[in-house]
């Protein structure tokens, strides 16, 4: 959500609220006033919001801590352990000088060589990403940091649930502004059809702009800016955008206006008297383009709610006058008519659209993605269980959900749960989900009570806009579309509409009604609206969490954290600027904050582990290494993993670790047989890595992983010098996926070529090409293995089988070359590469070595050209810079000696 865009669209429905109560209060013309039957068209609705917006008030009120523990005791215990002395000590945090020690960590110092390449001493572990401060600790050391408020909200940062306040309120004025602004009668009757015709031009130009935007694209939203999500570049790939920053909040917005569009090409009157004809041209142009643009966003959640919208609208749609055979022939002209639209569509998207829209389909059939997407909402239901009546404050979903996160760790940002029913349950507690459910309620009740005595036009009207609210309702069970603002305020507008029409048609002001409000709740509604809009136009310009910078000092780290508790990193920062002053227990404290505030995370884990092991208690400090290895069983989390340092890893270490990957192991976590079988690598105990694979193989889940692992056994095994073994795992691997070529690779390269094997090497080539694997790949293991046992005739026969099997195989091609080379034959080998590099012109490896050849059978000035044309391909090659410098030294020496 970028507040650029949002913020001007808080402001003008501030603006608006805030010239109805001028003009009320002033008194001037009396169609400026709000008559009682207009009052009625809110009734009870007023009741469930107006409660609503004081809960979300009231979780950013400061109460004292009793309050606190007795209404939300879970809240009472985040604030304990995220600022811990609190309440009773809320100035503890105090530090003095620095006392000139160090924690306890492990040091790699380089090697002679190393240190002759310029490598610094020491090598140190390194920090976690954007936890360190930026700023040298002297400048730091000595301060006294503020207080710590004691004083607590039950939002757990209320600098994120006061900007949500602001977009609720903003709704809640556009919902008031829609549903109660009294109008004449002439003008009450067009209101409904000219906010329809808004929305319908509204979807084709966003429709619009994303289909050219997705053709046309310069990798920015709107050709215009970068959003903040955005920061490498346009992350969707072919998916289509347009305005939004998200493809699937793109769909979100144009099924909601599709119905409109689908109302005003079969009954263009309801939105138009004057020129019903032209607006069904318009409406059918906005059919193809919306659906298109819905379509290219692969927004399976959009797919899903524009069915349902579509569905919705089917059902409700007015029936009209005319009889049995009247409404059969309407129904066979839909039908028709549908069946024409998909065919146009799917010509107007191109094969490029419909590859895109299978592709997508066929991986919400194929994989657990639903499941995957629905992940962060169950863990949600912890937090609803612990904070079951006030939430943890709205819009604070993201800072609390590290706490739930199930392992494995992943350093995904959440900033939303993927299911908006979930998320404000979490936010704002049942209290807060019963009264949005309530205000809910009573809209559909009202539109129920309402739509039967309409005209059928309106009808249709408020078809289309409940229509448009169930595809919202539908899509927001997969993704979070009602965050963005332009989603939310058109829901909100078209809601409105629907309870407008249904309402009271009486409600259009006429001469002689008497007041309802007196001047001065007109003058406090004014004063309310200006106070919005002063806030509105104060939000902070950079959106949560580009807005939270490294603290440069121990005093922003403290103010950071009493804003922010509940934020890991923030706790890391301030541990890592306490490091090395007098007062270790307060680092010490920061450390198991970050550790309880995401469990799973192991960079905070591990420096808590290493803090323990400077204070001796080593049985705690490997039970968190362990805990840790299997949150994140990924060697490159971990600092004590890296190749330098394990060898020099002692054993209760090893142990720990080793424990940490059998338990992701067990849990099957994703990489962790790869990288446990990686750390017994770097040990040095090759056998207990290819055991392990073994191991591994027998639990796996189909055969493709269990050929896998038994592949890498076998290789395994040729690292420990046992070839039998790993020939029995590798013909194992190729019986359990006899198609697969890697297996057959590996066997004829560490097996077959060092024993010279050649006979077994082509009776398994036989074998394979039969199952079904590349002879190419094949006969080109074979050449290698024997160019490398010094057979040019048998790597020069394979190679050819190769290409017979695939004449313009490049890699084939270049591997030829190279074998001539190797066999003192550059102009054959010259001839070969000229061929790959006519395959693949844009091959700077391919003119690298058609160069080598020219060079050696003494074609300098075709060398030249080689090397020239490979340097142009990749001019940031440094070895091939070399390689080209040194041909020239060479080719000017001997110039020199001829002379």
């Amino acid at each position: 959500m970028e507040p650029w865009a949002y913020v001007p669209a808080e402001a003008v429905v501030s603006l608006l609220l805030a010239l109805w109560m001028a003009r009320g209060f002033a008194g001037g013309d009396e169609k400026e006033l709000l008559d009682r039957s207009a009052a009625r068209r809110l009734g009870v609705l007023a009741l469930p919001a107006a409660l609503l917006i004081g809960l979300i008030a009231l979780q950013i009120v400061p109460l004292p801590p009793g309050l606190v523990r007795v209404i939300s005791p879970t809240t009472f215990e985040l604030y304990q352990r995220s600022l811990p002395g609190w309440p009773k000590d809320s100035l503890a945090y105090q530090t003095g000088p620095a006392n000139g020690r160090t924690p306890h960590s492990m040091v790699a110092l380089p090697t002679a060589d190393e240190v002759a390449a310029g490598v610094s001493i020491p090598f140190s572990a390194a920090a976690p990403p954007d936890y360190q401060s930026n700023e040298s600790r002297a400048s730091a050391r000595g301060q006294a940091t503020p207080a710590i408020g004691v004083w607590r909200t039950l939002s757990i940062s209320p600098a994120l649930t006061e900007p949500a306040l602001l977009k609720l309120i903003a709704y809640a004025g556009l919902f008031l502004l829609v549903t109660t602004y009294p109008l004449r009668e002439d003008a009450e009757r067009r209101f409904g059809r000219r906010l329809a015709q808004v929305v319908l031009v509204a979807g084709l130009i966003t429709a619009a702009v994303a289909l050219i935007e997705r053709v046309y694209s310069n990798g920015r939203a709107l050709w215009l800016f970068l959003p903040y999500d955005w920061r490498s570049g346009n992350p969707w790939g072919e998916r289509a955008v347009g305005s939004f920053a998200n493809p699937d909040h793109l769909a979100n917005y144009l099924a909601q206006t599709l119905p409109f569009a689908v109302a005003a090409v079969f009954w263009p009157a309801a939105l138009s008297r004057r020129r019903p004809e032209a607006l069904r041209a318009l409406a059918a142009a906005a059919v193809i383009l919306i659906s298109g643009a819905l379509l290219l966003s692969s927004s399976r959640g959009g797919w899903l709610g524009a069915l349902m919208s579509l569905t919705v609208l089917g059902t409700l749609w007015p029936h009209g006058t005319g009889g049995a055979q009247r409404r059969a022939a309407g129904k066979i002209a839909v039908a028709t008519s549908l069946g024409l639209f998909l065919i146009v569509l799917l010509m107007f998207v191109g094969p490029g659209g419909r590859t895109q829209a299978d592709a997508r389909l066929k991986e919400t059939v194929a994989n657990e993605s639903l499941m995957g997407r629905e992940a962060p909402a169950l863990a949600t239901l912890a937090m609803l269980r612990d904070f079951p009546l006030f939430g943890v404050g709205l819009g604070c979903w993201p800072e609390v959900f590290p706490h739930y996160v199930r392992p494995p760790w992943t350093p995904t940002f959440w900033n939303a749960t993927h299911n908006d029913y979930v998320q404000i349950a979490a936010e704002t507690g049942a209290l807060g989900f019963v009264l949005l459910a309530w205000f809910l309620i009573g809209v559909g009740w009202r539109i129920h009570e309402g739509i039967g005595a309409m005209r059928p036009e309106a009808q249709l009207l408020v078809a289309a806009a409940l229509a448009a609210a169930s595809a919202t309702a539908v899509h927001e069970f997969f993704d979070f579309p009602l965050q963005v603002p332009a989603n939310a305020l058109l829901l909100t507008a078209l809601l409105g509409l629907a309870v407008r029409l249904t309402g009271d048609q009486s409600a259009a002001l006429s001469p002689g009604r008497r007041r309802l409000h007196p001047r001065f709740l007109y003058a406090m509604g004014l004063l309310a609206a200006v106070g919005w809009l002063l806030a509105t136009v104060a939000q902070k310009r950079t959106p949560y969490p580009y807005d939270l910078h490294r603290p440069a000092s121990i005093a922003q780290a403290y103010a950071l954290i009493d804003a922010y508790p509940a934020n890991a990193k923030a706790h890391l920062a301030l541990a890592g600027m306490l490091a090395g002053t007098a007062r270790p227990a307060d680092r010490f404290d920061e450390l198991h904050a970050a550790v309880w505030l995401d469990p799973t995370n192991p960079y905070s884990r591990d420096l808590y582990a290493q803090a323990m092991l400077g204070q001796n208690e080593t049985a705690v400090a490997f039970s968190e290494i362990a805990r840790s290895v299997s949150n994140a069983p990924d060697l490159a989390m971990h600092f004590y993993l890296r190749p330098r340092i394990v060898p020099w890893l002692p054993e209760p270490e090893r142990n720990a670790i080793s424990t940490g990957f059998k338990f992701a192991i067990a849990r099957r976590y994703q990489g962790a047989v790869e990288n446990f079988a990686s750390y017994d690598d770097e040990l040095g105990d090759v056998k207990a890595e290819a055991a392990l694979y073994e191991a591994a193989a027998e639990a796996a889940r189909g055969d493709g992983r269990r050929a896998a692992y038994l592949s890498n056994a076998g290789t395994a095994y040729l690292n420990a010098n046992e070839p039998r073994q790993a020939e029995t795992a590798l013909r194992t691997a190729i019986a359990v996926a006899p198609a697969d070529s890697e297996s057959y690779v590996r066997l004829i390269d560490g097996v077959f070529g060092p024993s010279r094997n050649w006979p077994a090497a082509n009776a398994l080539i036989a074998q394979g090409i039969g199952q079904g694997a590349d002879p190419v790949m094949l006969y080109r293991a074979l050449a290698q293995a024997a160019q490398t046992a010094g057979d040019y005739a048998i790597a020069r026969d394979a190679l050819q089988q190769a290409l017979a099997a695939r004449p313009a195989d490049f890699a084939a091609i270049m591997q030829m070359g190279q074998l001539d080379l190797a066999d003192n034959h550059p102009d054959r080998a010259a001839i070969w590469f000229r061929s790959a590099a006519q395959l693949r012109p844009d091959s700077s490896e391919a003119f690298s070595y058609l160069g080598r050849a020219e060079d050696s059978a003494y074609e300098y000035f075709a060398a030249d050209q080689a090397y020239r044309r490979a340097l142009a391909i990749a001019p940031g090659d440094g070895g091939l810079r070399q390689q080209y410098a040194a041909f020239r030294q060479r080719v000017a020496e001997n110039s020199t000696s001829r002379h």
